[in-house]
């Protein structure tokens, strides 16, 4: 205690005794929370602390103790928390009580901007220096990857949210996936196309056969026919000869010479 009847109180650092007379503390080391040179001072409002060097982050600017720093209002600034909101959010965290995630490793406690890292948690991408979730229809790391559904899940890219999927693609467990079908279809294509060939080549063999089959058969019954009409000719030929008497030749030579005689 110091000063007229000792009716002010010392405020010296660790409890240190000050002069009787003017309060001076040893070595003008205050208390946190004054100021001054005999320390008789409480801190301007907005700070607190030892030498008054801390500031207040109490929600819309309400008072705080000036020893303690503690808010009025018991609520902290957005980025601030800790009973005397003096603490800043932990990396990753941002806002109001610290309840806003950043989705970078490192960002600004106050208004969550993530400049200082290299890129965004999965399901985000870096827009201005902020990360914000994918587009519609995308998802995982810098949102590269297609959910193949119109609305899909921003991080692990589920469709549940999407009535159907994309062409291709079906729904299977909440998740849009490639068609098995997709990769037969091409093989049906491939085996279409081969046995369609297959085809004319057996359909050309067929008929080269059968218009070998016809040449050979009219080339044999040609042969035939010919044989036919010599067999028949040289028996005409034969009947010919043997049909020729010399005695009817002597005969009529006989009759015509009688003839002339008479």
């Amino acid at each position: 205690m110091f000063g007229k009847n000792c009716s002010s109180r010392c405020h010296c650092l660790f409890g240190a005794s000050c002069d009787k007379s003017s309060g001076l503390c040893p070595d003008n080391l205050c208390a946190p929370g004054w100021t001054e040179s005999n320390c008789s001072v409480a801190c301007d409002q907005g700070l607190f602390g030892l030498n008054c060097s801390t500031q207040c982050h109490c929600l819309h600017k309400a008072n705080c103790n000036h020893v303690s720093g503690n808010c009025s209002n018991e609520q902290c600034e957005p980025g601030w928390t800790h009973s005397n909101c003096s603490v800043a959010c932990k990396s990753g965290f941002y806002g109001q009580s610290c309840a806003m995630d950043c989705h970078c490793d490192t960002c600004h406690h106050v208004t969550g901007s993530c400049v200082e890292s290299l890129q965004c948690h999965d399901g985000y991408n870096m827009d201005n220096g902020f990360c914000t979730p994918c587009k519609p229809g995308f998802y995982g790391q810098s949102c590269s990857m297609d959910c193949h559904c119109d609305m899909c899940h921003h991080v692990n890219g589920s469709c549940g949210m999407s009535p159907q999927c994309h062409d291709g693609y079906r729904m299977e467990n909440g998740f849009c996936t490639q068609r098995p079908e997709c990769h037969c279809d091409r093989y049906h294509n491939a085996l279409l196309a081969v046995s369609s060939a297959l085809g004319v080549v057996v359909a050309a063999v067929i008929v080269v056969i059968v218009v070998y089959s016809i040449r050979k058969h009219r080339q044999s019954a040609g042969g035939t026919r010919s044989k036919r009409e010599s067999s028949a000719q040289d028996m005409y030929d034969d009947l010919k000869r043997k049909s020729t008497n010399p005695h009817y030749d002597c005969l009529q030579m006989s009759n015509i010479d009688q003839e002339g005689r008479s």
